[in-house]
């Protein structure tokens, strides 16, 4: 799989390495309020939770041991509570709702945003072009990251041009029907991570951690 996954906070790249497993799932739970006085006799059922997006991810880090030292405690800062704002998720692999919104008939909707693998089919100049793309729709945005898979270079999203069109930082694209992946964007706190070494020779970490979207600022 591939390796353009990141978690940002503020202007850090924090790298997730090649996600192995990726999962998510929507919750919602509702309570039941009792009024007070006159009125406990009555109820009423509250959305205490609201609808959350939860993430979990297992992945695979390779490199130096003091390099993947850094990352992991990085992560484990944001779990233990470092966290003070939602951070951006990056991913080839995002495919879930970015934000809630009022619509004109009263009732919310989602906004979804997903990554995408796929070949491109034209070769101009810094420029990604997939005629079966739908960018726009995809929620991508300015700083998402393109990877070609063919090379590795991996570039960033300048502008979204249009449905089948992006602007990017280098000309990584200098042929026809060569593969890409690019991430999505969404915002999330950390749950919790789990990281797991290998003995002997340490030069990987395989980890798990837990994720829940909420709407970016």
């Amino acid at each position: 799989m591939t390796d353009i996954n990141y978690i940002k906070v503020g202007s850090t790249l924090i790298p997730l390495g090649k996600i192995q497993r990726y999962e998510d799932n929507k919750t919602a739970q509702l309570s039941v309020i009792t009024f007070p006085i006159a009125d406990s006799s009555e109820t009423e059922a509250v959305d205490t939770l609201g609808v959350a997006q939860y993430i979990n991810i297992q992945g695979r880090l390779t490199g130096d041991f003091h390099d993947l030292q850094t990352v992991m405690l990085q992560l484990k800062s944001l779990a233990d509570g470092a966290q003070t704002a939602p951070f951006q998720l990056l991913s080839p692999f995002v495919s879930a709702p970015s934000s809630i919104s009022g619509s004109s008939s009263g009732y919310n909707t989602y906004n979804y945003v997903r990554g995408n693998i796929g070949y491109n089919t034209t070769a101009t100049a810094s420029k990604l072009i997939d005629s079966n793309a739908e960018f726009q729709t995809f929620g991508t945005v300015v700083g998402d990251k393109v990877k070609n898979m063919l090379t590795g270079v991996v570039a960033t999203v300048v502008s979204i041009d249009s449905q089948t069109q992006l602007t990017i930082s280098s000309d990584i694209f200098t042929a026809t029907n060569t593969g890409y992946a690019l991430t999505a964007t969404i915002y999330a706190k950390m749950m919790s991570v789990n990281p797991r070494w290998e003995m002997p020779g340490i030069n990987y970490v395989e980890y798990s951690m837990a994720l829940v979207q909420v709407t970016g600022t």
